[in-house]
């Protein structure tokens, strides 16, 4: 794995294996960040099931302003920090260190919204459908803002979760992108 593009382009991000990781392969990335087409700058970007960081990193190449990662999986959390330190982003981000669930209901206390969120559970869990619920509940996401769904191409996401709305959807071979607007 490394940084697609912008200040951080071509760094190497720290991985590994395992039953609950599988980090958005470069091309997808790649992909997505170039359908994206977005201006950068003062953007805040939400990662859940943040895993090891790469969309959240990739965005803050980019010029994202903030970055808010959410994982609980130990190990994952252990490789995130070490990306982050290594790369000399822990001033631009927060980790935390929780399910998605809580997350947001902590992020909502906060009153923390955001243009951009990353949903990149494990495939087959059914967690990409769960979040896409909780976040059409949630006041997290700013009018206008932009969901990023990863899952596996036979996770079947509904067309709309309350205001927010299917856009567009990609496949890269057993991978599905699914962009929401909400």
């Amino acid at each position: 794995m490394r940084v697609i593009s912008g200040t951080l382009k071509g760094r190497k991000l720290a991985s590994f294996r395992g039953r609950h990781i599988r980090p958005t392969a470069d091309r997808v990335r790649e992909a997505v960040f170039n359908i994206l087409n977005l201006p950068w700058e003062a953007k805040d970007v939400l990662d859940l099931f943040a895993g090891t960081g790469g969309l959240g990193i990739e965005a803050l190449s980019r010029g994202a302003s903030h970055v808010v990662f959410v994982e609980q999986h130990p190990r994952a959390l252990e490789v995130l920090e070490k990306n982050l330190g290594m790369l000399g982003l822990s001033g631009s981000c927060e980790i935390l260190r929780t399910g998605v669930e809580e997350g947001m209901r902590l992020l909502q206390r906060r009153r923390h919204t955001f243009d951009l969120a990353f949903l990149d559970p494990p495939y087959g869990s059914g967690l990409a459908d769960s979040a896409l619920h909780l976040l059409s509940r949630s006041a997290i996401m700013r009018g206008g803002a932009v969901i990023v769904a990863e899952h596996h191409i036979r996770e079947q996401l509904s067309n709309s979760y309350g205001l927010i709305a299917l856009s567009d959807r990609r496949r890269y071979g057993e991978t599905a992108i699914s962009f929401y607007s909400a």
